[in-house]
């Protein structure tokens, strides 16, 4: 079986080192780099071409969000696990735009890291629970502003509460 090559992008040493021996305890994981900024990400990602790259958004010298755009301009096949403190809807939509495959908070188990991983290797996304939750309500949010539909309200007043909740 192939190993899954990856590359962990974190700017804090003690983090970064913590989250490798974490990965190191799966046979199936081959840490192939580490960087600690935005330009050693993207420079490592080119001449290692892993099949993850995991990254926090906030790194020097490049952050995160244009670190994952030219990482994602390099290879469309890499999948990017973004592993951040931040939960911001804007900021997930904007990581989502760009093509990561996952985006979990830095509260998220070692179980949620290894199932992301594992999930993005066979092609679908994942999201940890707080943050599904909040695309969740972004969601709903953008569907309840753009599908209102126009109704009579004669029409409307027949509905018995249980069609006006499944239609509305």
């Amino acid at each position: 079986m192939k190993k899954v090559r990856i590359l962990l992008v974190e700017d804090h040493h003690i983090v970064r080192q913590g989250i490798k021996q974490l990965l190191k305890l799966h046979d199936n994981y081959d840490i192939v780099g580490d960087a600690s900024d935005g330009v050693s990400a993207i420079e490592k990602t080119k001449r290692l071409l892993p099949d993850v790259v995991i990254l926090d958004i906030s790194i020097p010298k490049i952050n995160g969000i244009e670190a994952a755009k030219q990482i994602r301009s390099i290879d469309p096949d890499i999948k990017i696990i973004v592993l951040t403190m931040y939960e911001a809807k804007e900021l997930i939509t904007r990581m989502l735009d760009i093509g990561v495959s996952a985006y979990l908070n830095k509260e998220s188990t070692d179980t949620d890291l290894v199932a992301a991983i594992e999930t993005t290797m066979n092609g679908q996304v994942f999201f940890s629970p707080s943050v599904s939750k909040v695309m969740v309500e972004k969601i709903t949010n953008k569907t309840n502003d753009i599908c209102i539909p126009e109704v009579d309200k004669e029409s409307y007043n027949k509905l018995t509460d249980r069609e006006k909740t499944i239609l509305y």
